[in-house]
């Protein structure tokens, strides 16, 4: 909207300065014309579509998006604000943009003249109502205004004061008729429109000056075409002082452009040949036209500024409100709000939810990482996949979104053309797993299918072979592989943290029983398929353990704490004991005096100032993760901050904790996991 607007207010200004260069010529009819049709291309040139004048740079390369679920241990206490005083501040968030502002302070401004308008009018109506009606002249209504010097024309009719003396009243009348027959007014009531529509232009309040003096010389030379030049000019000076102007008419005294119209009377006709200057509107429209066709590239590069812009700001908003819920509730855990639970965000109905969507994937890609042992480190932030997620927009997914059926179906078309294979989500009927053969329905056949490959992979996968290998705590092998025409698995490709687990993978699932094939078109046709199998992996030797099966899905991870010689504070049984918390009772009383006594020494200690010497004004956070080891030392400090020397500040505060009285689970000592979210703010100055 913006954008148009501005360009309607160029290009005005552009047409009004060519118009300069004929403004003083007295072809007044072209004149006219040149500034009522301009007008209007004004506002169609930004419209029309030139992109073959534009620079193409070459289409933009996409890479596919892959979701991928991962699990996080970390809970914390309470989060901490920091301000110079010591004491609690939120952030003050406004629900107003920058936009919404502009949007409605333009709003005001045409308000205000259409208000303007309305009274003006309103108060020419009240004039006119107590004028008398005296004549008709060339189908013109003529009206008498009683103990009055003025005289002007409303739409068709003229109105002229009874104290203009009767040596001038032919003149004034002659004036006003042409007016009135040349249809004056609607050019007025054009330009208001204009006016109002675009109160903040110049260009637009500079063409009705000159539209309306226009008027005035073509009515000035008609009525002065009968009558010695000079008489006429002495007429304008002798009557004009001591009248009044009316926005909304046309006044024969109008004092503003007397002198103007003085000047014109005596100008001798123009020479026809000066008609050729209006020819230089053509390359000027050739201008306006090649900037409207290259300004789209343009424009289309600052608005994915703005989107990343706007997309990076709410990916900083919500991990922000993401990190502070998984540090007090655990990522998965049952009393985690709902808007922090992928589930959630299964189908994506806003910009919100694809954002937090978005920020909950590159988390859990964030926490694996870290999770992952050196040696069989399965990386997920290396891909092409995690930096998609780091730079898509909300624009960019509803785009592909839009473009989804059609691709898919293209896709699907040229898989069944070329090889014969149709992916599995596709398939007009899927193939029938040995038990599913009763079922009516296509989707009954399928969730039939998914259920019977899901148990099968959880009888057959030897989930031992991990612990084997050494490999603890989350694992997923991904599978992919093709029913053929026959219905025979074939082309069976794994991928896992190790070759191990990989062949493992590739074993069970080439062991699937021959199925009914898959048809597509009424032929059959090889169908692809994709299965990710996760599984636990505990580092203690239970019988239990040994025996688990794989989860071909996510699932929550229960009672994990008890396998782990770390434990996240949230459920700790007994919290370290801070100094000066020795004295309670309860476990949750020291667990509200440790989160108390943290605050308050982080408060004491961190040195806020900083961040202003560094430049960073608003609300900033530094997020603090480290452990209470068994011994009651704090070990294991890690920071993230908006700058190197606020996350080094954070974890030299963390470090200068004192040692406690270690935590305790089931009787025995562990080192606690804790994380804290330190937020301050530095004022605008």
């Amino acid at each position: 909207m913006w954008w148009y607007l501005l360009d309607v207010i160029l290009f005005q200004t552009c047409f009004l300065g060519l118009y300069l260069l004929f403004k003083t010529e007295t072809f007044y009819a072209q004149n006219r014309a040149y500034l009522l049709v301009t007008a209007v291309l004004s506002f169609i040139v930004p419209l029309l579509d030139f992109s073959v004048l534009a620079i193409d740079f070459g289409p933009e390369e996409t890479v596919n998006t892959v979701d991928t679920q991962f699990q996080s241990y970390f809970m914390t206490g309470k989060e901490v604000n920091l301000t110079a005083s010591g004491a609690n501040t939120e952030p003050q968030t406004s629900t107003w943009s920058m936009d919404a502002i502009l949007k409605l302070i333009y709003l005001i401004g045409i308000s205000f003249f259409a208000i303007k308008f309305s009274i003006g009018y309103w108060k020419l109506k009240q004039l006119t109502h107590k004028a008398r009606f005296e004549c008709y002249i060339h189908k013109v209504q003529c009206y008498k205004l009683e103990a009055s010097e003025n005289a002007f024309t409303f739409w068709k009719s003229i109105f002229v004061g009874d104290k203009i003396p009767e040596t001038q009243r032919a003149k004034v009348v002659a004036h006003e008729l042409e007016h009135a027959r040349s249809n004056h007014a609607l050019d007025l009531f054009f330009t208001e429109f204009l006016r109002m529509l675009f109160w903040l232009s110049p260009a637009h309040h500079w063409l009705k000056r000159e539209l309306v003096l226009v008027h005035e010389l073509q009515a000035d030379a008609v009525a002065a075409k009968d009558l010695n030049k000079r008489d006429y000019a002495q007429s304008l000076l002798n009557q004009a002082f001591g009248t009044r102007n009316f926005e909304f008419s046309h006044s024969f005294f109008n004092h503003s452009q007397l002198k103007q119209r003085l000047m014109m009377l005596q100008k001798k006709n123009s020479r026809p040949q000066n008609l050729l200057k209006y020819l230089l509107i053509l390359p000027l429209l050739g201008l306006m036209l090649t900037y409207t066709a290259c300004k789209v590239s343009t424009q289309e590069e600052i608005q994915q500024l703005t989107e990343e812009a706007e997309a990076e700001k709410l990916r900083s908003q919500y991990m922000d409100e993401l990190e502070e819920a998984v540090a007090k509730y655990g990522m998965f855990s049952d009393d985690i709000p709902a808007k922090f639970r992928l589930s959630t965000y299964r189908e994506i109905n806003s910009r919100e939810d694809f954002y937090r969507r978005n920020v909950f994937m590159i988390l859990m890609a964030e926490k694996m990482d870290e999770k992952s042992s050196d040696g069989n480190k399965m990386s997920m932030t290396d891909t092409d996949a995690f930096r998609k997620l780091k730079t898509q927009t909300y624009e960019d997914y509803l785009q592909e979104k839009e473009n989804d059926w059609n691709v898919e179906v293209t896709e699907t078309e040229r898989a069944y053309d070329t090889t014969g294979d149709v992916p599995f989500a596709v398939i007009e009927s899927v193939p029938v797993f040995p038990g599913c053969e009763g079922l009516a329905t296509n989707q009954e056949r399928k969730e039939c299918m998914s259920k019977k490959i899901s148990q099968f992979v959880n009888e057959n996968f030897d989930t031992g072979l991990a612990k084997t290998l050494g490999l603890t705590g989350v694992n997923r092998v991904y599978v992919q592989f093709k029913i053929d025409k026959t219905g025979k698995i074939v082309d069976v490709r794994a991928r896992a943290p190790h070759p191990d687990l990989q062949a493992e993978g590739e074993r069970v699932i080439s062991k699937l029983p021959e199925m009914q094939p898959g048809e597509q078109k009424g032929e059959k046709v090889g169908v692809l398929y994709s299965l990710p199998i996760t599984f636990q992996t505990y580092g203690d030797s239970t019988e239990e353990n040994e025996n688990q099966a794989p989860m071909t899905k996510i699932t929550k991870i229960k009672n994990t704490e008890a396998k782990l010689s770390d434990v996240p504070f949230a459920v700790i049984e007994s919290v370290p004991v801070f100094p000066g918390c020795e004295g309670l009772g309860s476990n949750d009383e020291r667990k509200e005096c440790m989160s108390r006594k943290v605050s308050q020494f982080v408060n004491e200690n961190f040195d806020i100032g900083l961040a202003k010497k560094l430049g960073l004004t608003g609300v900033n956070r530094v997020y603090v993760q480290f452990k209470i080891d068994k011994t009651g030392k704090i070990v294991d400090v890690r920071a993230r901050a908006p700058h190197p020397d606020l996350q080094a500040e954070g974890e030299r505060v963390i470090k200068e904790l004192p040692k406690m009285k270690p935590g305790e689970h089931e009787g025995e000592k562990v080192g606690v996991l804790y994380a804290i979210p330190l937020t301050f703010n530095v004022p605008n100055e």
